[in-house]
């Protein structure tokens, strides 16, 4: 449980992690690990929280999640684009696209290229019939999508390539005819 929890971390996995650690705090006899995976958990309760507000848009229950992500929105988490792409959602979802608007657009000036809150600026900008703003949007989706695309490409050549030769082609390392 001890490394299960931040696996689970690393992967942004919070309540998860959170489940993982008070499982090892159950089961473990070393104080000293003990120690430290209560400064973990105490470390992700702001986390922990933020992902149930995301699972609560998600799941529909808006009224829910709202005042949970709303309230980080002005904290320390305020760089977080999760939680403004969450937010978006939610405000879209309740009729108030103004807010929608600026937090998809706050969640692209901290991930530039994340392409769900595009897609949902520019399906509100169709419905609005901004065609600056469609053309924008349009354009930045085509260009990520081909990026996206040029490197699924470039990776499944090279294991085409690693299939083929008896060395890999980024480490010299020695393989098996066939593996990949």
């Amino acid at each position: 449980y001890y490394y299960l929890g931040y696996a689970y971390l690393n992967l942004g996995l919070y309540a998860k992690a959170d489940l993982a650690w008070r499982n090892f705090l159950r089961f473990s006899r070393h104080a000293k690990d003990k120690k430290e995976i209560r400064t973990r958990i105490q470390q992700i309760e702001e986390p922990v929280q933020i992902e149930a507000g995301c699972n609560h848009i998600l799941a529909g229950r808006y009224d829910e999640g709202m005042p949970i992500l709303e309230h980080f929105a002005t904290t320390k988490f305020e760089d977080w684009w999760p939680l403004h792409y969450y937010l978006g959602v939610g405000y879209e979802q309740m009729g108030q696209r103004e807010d929608a608007i600026l937090s998809f657009k706050r969640a692209l000036q901290l991930n530039g290229s994340h392409l769900e809150s595009m897609k949902e600026l520019l399906k509100m900008y169709e419905e609005d019939d901004d065609r600056a703003n469609i053309k924008k949007y349009s354009e930045k989706i085509k260009m990520i999508e081909a990026g996206i695309e040029a490197d699924r490409i470039k990776i499944e050549q090279q294991l085409r390539t690693l299939r083929g030769s008896r060395t890999c082609p980024n480490c010299g390392a020695e393989v098996q005819k066939g593996a990949g």
